[in-house]
């Protein structure tokens, strides 16, 4: 019932105000940024069902971003966008129920049967869209485009808030979610319209008067006994709203008898059934959340909004308290919340994916992860108070939600003091670059540096005094050299391993945007996800064309794909699908995931050990260099499927014509593809890259060999065909 029904209340009354965008001038606008996310998903011009089925991301969603911006530009408006933070503390274990799991169980069998209609309209209702993942696309356009975000401690809502009510912070307005006008805002932009060029915005005071002139701490009640975020509805107005009562009717009469929110509750709190006995604190908490939120001030120090009313345990609705430097780090987008609030929350929550998680091979990929999930979390708490390098932390999935699985990440001694030989001279970084053309700091310069053992040698340095590091190239490069050490692609004497060794020959072959996709594919390969063609459960669309063997072969090379890019225009996806595609898609989500949240918990070990310059003004280097942060979806993994089913079936397949025909077939097929022959060209680096490293790795004796066979396999039957 929340902001909806408060919506449908202002629209109803005609409490909206309209202005044009020329009003907003040389103006400083605070964008609650999940707001702006929903509403652009929302309204999107193209809408495609299928994107839950290719695991990608909403047609057109980067294009309208940079619409929208440049409209702003144009008309002189200067966006500041704010991203929520840390999970508020929940002491509830809580696994979610997946309600859209039978409905993908019957899009999957329509899609089967050829009723695609019906399973296009069952795939559009089977999942909703994750945020989170989208935000990460509107940072990377930020950061390209140079415009200014924070991310918030904690709720956006509050942080807006606090900007706007503080002169230093230059916010004119806010552009966000209902929900804002509980933070004693008096005003706020509700929806931008670019096509008419006009803005609709509430104002609070008349809002007040609409309900009968009731006071700013009634509005604050009445909101929160609607519903939302923090507070269910109020059990009476549920039933009201069941015989399709006047639930705002209700409120103000109510609100009028009884003052305030508390005492209309403990007025029906007689009436209450078991599941709401505790209704009254639910409330109080919600009205605690608002009242003293947590947001960073201009000076960078953490405060509770209305500090000097403040009660003692925050603690017990907001969270426990962490350093300020953390809190720092995740405003830049130089860390995510994840690892931060596991820890915070004391559980890793795995939920069920879109696959719907039934395979086995999946569940103990999991188990396979969970050691890497560990050194996370050692990284975030060796450098933090003794409460949190004791906290316990379970993980949770959703096929065992009762089972506890400890995370035993108090490690003796810890993973930072394994890895911290890694002080990175300047001297080593102009090594690193002169290894390749481009002169600069990445994997593949950062890998051939480490091949002369002379200069490996060189780079084991401890910390003194003396030899902090300052520029962030050298904190980059100690970055890698920690993650990939920790990863045993470098030995602890920072001479490269024989993985390491492997990987680098790959690195010299692939394009540099290929990079972070090329040690994915080496860690899915050391974890043996490869192994097998196909999972314990059969799924649709799995490789049907030519021999076993060729089959086999599809498999494989199809799933490689799925780590290279398929560039679209913003068309719905009219190309076939494959569910055992995108049951390895989650495989490599989660990996991603897990790798990256590594990464980002040795950045943070580096800084709050002392051992980079903390005094500086490039933090957004780190947020915009920092690996692994890409979005995977199956397309090109599907491209590559059909191209070599087409060419299984012809007549002679590794004839010229056979694979022309195949590509024009693409084409035909696959119409949102921008420029199909180009990608595929780009897949062919990535494999060939992926093959010259296995070569190694076989060489040196570190891979499987069944494995490293059917992969050589595979590329001396593909090199023919395509």
């Amino acid at each position: 019932m929340p902001v909806k029904a408060f919506e449908a209340y202002t629209v109803e009354h005609k409490l909206f105000n309209y202005q044009p965008l020329s009003v907003l001038k040389n103006c400083r606008i605070g964008i609650e940024a999940t707001y702006y996310l929903k509403q652009l998903v929302e309204h999107l011009p193209v809408k495609d069902p299928m994107i839950h089925a290719t695991s990608s991301m909403p047609v057109g969603l980067k294009t309208h971003i940079l619409r929208d911006l440049s409209i702003l530009k144009q008309n002189k408006i200067e966006p500041f966008f704010v991203f929520d933070g840390l999970n508020l503390v929940n002491k509830n274990k809580k696994v979610w129920n997946d309600d859209y799991s039978k409905i993908r169980l019957e899009a999957w069998k329509n899609y089967d049967q050829g009723k695609l209609q019906q399973a296009s309209n069952e795939f559009n209702l089977s999942a909703a869209i994750q945020i989170s993942s989208l935000s990460k696309i509107l940072i990377d356009i930020l950061l390209d485009k140079k415009i200014e975000f924070l991310v918030a401690p904690y709720l956006a809502w509050a942080q807006l808030a606090y900007m706007l009510g503080n002169n230093q912070c230059n916010i004119d307005a806010i552009f966000g979610s209902a929900n804002i006008l509980l933070f004693n805002v008096d005003r706020l932009i509700i929806e931008f319209n670019f096509d008419y060029s006009i803005f609709s915005w509430l104002d609070k005071q008349t809002i007040l008067s609409s309900l009968g002139g009731i006071s700013n701490d009634q509005f604050l009640d009445i909101f929160i006994l609607l519903g939302f975020d923090f507070c269910p509805t109020f059990p009476p107005l549920e039933m009201i709203s069941q015989i399709n009562g006047d639930v705002f009717k209700f409120l103000q009469d109510t609100i009028k008898i009884f003052k305030s929110g508390i005492n209309i509750i403990l007025n029906y709190h007689h009436s209450f059934v078991a599941k709401h006995t505790d209704y009254l604190d639910t409330f109080f908490k919600a009205i605690c959340i608002i009242k003293y939120h947590i947001v960073l001030m201009e000076n960078g120090k953490l405060l509770p909004l209305n500090e000097s009313d403040s009660p003692n345990d925050i603690h017990e609705f907001i969270g426990t308290r962490l350093p300020e430097e953390i809190y720092f780090y995740l405003s830049r987008g130089i860390v995510g919340p994840h690892v931060i609030n596991i820890l915070t929350s004391g559980m890793l929550i795995e939920n069920t994916p879109l696959d719907n998680g039934d395979s086995q091979e999946y569940r103990d990929f999991l188990k396979d992860i969970f050691p890497i999930q560990t050194q996370s979390l050692n990284l975030l708490t060796q450098p933090l108070h003794r409460f949190y390098q004791a906290k316990n932390v379970s993980a949770y999935y959703w096929f065992d939600p009762e089972h506890e699985h400890k995370m035993f990440h108090k490690i003796t001694p810890s993973i930072y003091e394994s890895v911290k030989t890694w002080m990175v001279k300047e001297d080593f970084v102009n090594q690193i670059k002169m290894t390749i053309p481009e002169n600069k700091v990445n994997f593949l310069s950062f890998f051939k540096s480490l091949s002369d053992n002379k200069v490996s040698k060189e780079s084991f340095s401890l910390k003194t005094d003396n030899n902090i590091m300052q520029s962030h190239e050298q904190i980059l490069s100690s970055i890698y050299g920690r993650f990939f050490q920790l990863r045993s692609f470098i030995n602890p004497d920072h001479s490269l391993s024989p993985w390491g060794l492997a990987l680098l020959d790959s690195l010299k072959i692939c394009h540099e945007d290929q990079q972070s996709s090329i040690v994915l594919i080496f860690e899915l390969l050391r974890l043996r996800v490869f192994k097998q063609d196909n999972f314990s459960i059969s799924y649709s669309g799995e490789s049907s064309k030519g021999t076993e063997e060729e089959k086999s072969f599809t498999t494989l090379i199809s799933r490689v794909a799925c780590l290279s890019v398929l560039h679209q225009k913003d068309v719905p996806w009219a190309g076939p699908l494959s569910q055992g595609l995108l049951v390895f898609n989650f495989f490599i989500k989660i990996l991603s995931q897990t790798i990256r949240n590594l990464i980002e918990m040795v950045t943070v070990s580096l800084f709050m050990n002392r051992d980079a310059n903390r005094e500086r003004d490039d933090w957004l280097e780190f947020t915009r260099q920092l690996p692994f942060n890409n979005e995977y979806d199956i397309t090109m993994g599907l491209v590559i499927k059909t191209y070599l089913e087409k060419i299984i079936i012809s007549e002679n397949p590794t004839n010229e014509e056979s694979k022309k025909n195949a590509i024009d077939y693409l084409k035909s097929t696959f119409v949102s593809a921008e420029n199909i022959e180009r990608d595929i060209m780009k897949f062919r680096y990535l494999w060939n890259s992926i093959v010259y490293g296995i070569k190694v790795a076989n060489i040196l004796g570190v891979v499987d060999k069944l494995e490293s066979d059917k992969f050589l396999r595979a590329n001396k039957w593909l090199q023919e065909r395509i």
